[in-house]
């Protein structure tokens, strides 16, 4: 299985599983043919891949060593509505609990993917009294914390929205693991080394904007310019706890949140706190 097979699965995946449709009946149009273009890529992708029973993350990034590998991000949980990869990754109905115990948040009936306020996780409130203010932050999905039985599924999830439709600047991802399901890169060093590890097209999968070391009783952060044109910045603590989020912009617009907004969130003592 290639690099590139598994970065096309695994955004395409994502792209199916979060892109909200836009108002205008064009725009509409024009976002369910390439919603068809990618469901074709990734049936085809799927296709290749089932004899692993597997499908890879793409921005996990093995630093070149022969040691574990390093993230800097990852892709989100099959969505409700998804058909089930394998019998035990079949996740519940919106707001039920699945056998991991990991419950999806309930959301708005209606077109748009939305969950009310009500409904928010204590994690995903704190962040967003943490996020720039005077935006409208609204939650599009998520689940947990919770204890996930796959072993690459991260122990909590969320998509945050600048607007119901994205409309107003883009998206976040955010995660939190307790450690014992994404490997994080501990250091600057495992941080350069994943972020110049290059990919099938010969390229690097991103460049580091910024990096501090951690301390015993502060995280490393880092922050990572990747292939995609997202920001991706997170806090890797001592214990081996971890949160990172992705600033994804609209096409042609600039990031929802920038090094030092991202920062404000990931490092936040209490955020990580969340995972016990």
């Amino acid at each position: 299985m290639t690099n590139d097979i598994e970065n096309r699965l695994g955004r395409g995946l994502r792209e199916l599983a979060d892109v909200p449709v836009p108002a205008g009946l064009a725009e509409g149009a024009l976002a369910r043919a390439r919603r068809a273009r990618r469901g074709y890529a990734v049936t085809t992708g799927l296709a290749a891949v089932a004899a692993t029973g597997a499908i890879a993350a793409p921005f996990l990034l093995s630093p070149g060593d022969g040691s574990e590998s390093a993230q800097f991000g990852a892709p989100p949980p099959a969505p409700v509505t998804a058909p089930p990869l394998s019998p035990r990754t079949a996740p519940g109905p919106v707001g039920s609990t699945a056998p991991d115990d990991c419950v999806e948040a309930t959301r708005i009936t209606g077109d748009t993917k939305q969950v009310a306020p009500g409904n928010w996780p204590e994690y995903v409130r704190i962040v967003m009294d943490r996020l720039p203010e005077g935006k409208n932050w609204v939650m599009q999905s998520g689940y947990g914390p919770c204890q996930p039985t796959e072993p690459d599924q991260t122990n909590a999830y969320s998509v945050i929205n600048l607007g119901p439709n994205r409309e107003d600047g883009g998206h976040l991802t955010l995660y939190l693991d307790d450690g014992t399901h994404q490997p994080m890169p501990r250091d600057c060093a495992g941080v350069e080394a994943a972020a110049a590890r290059k990919g099938a097209d010969g390229n690097r999968r991103g460049e580091v904007a910024e990096c501090t070391e951690g301390t015993a009783s502060t995280p490393l952060f880092y922050a990572i310019n990747d292939s995609y044109g997202q920001l991706v910045a997170g806090a890797v603590w001592a214990d081996g706890r971890a949160v990172w989020m992705e600033s994804t912009p609209n096409p042609g617009e600039p990031l929802p949140v920038d090094v030092d907004g991202l920062r404000a969130v990931v490092t936040d003592r209490e955020l990580v706190d969340q995972l016990g």
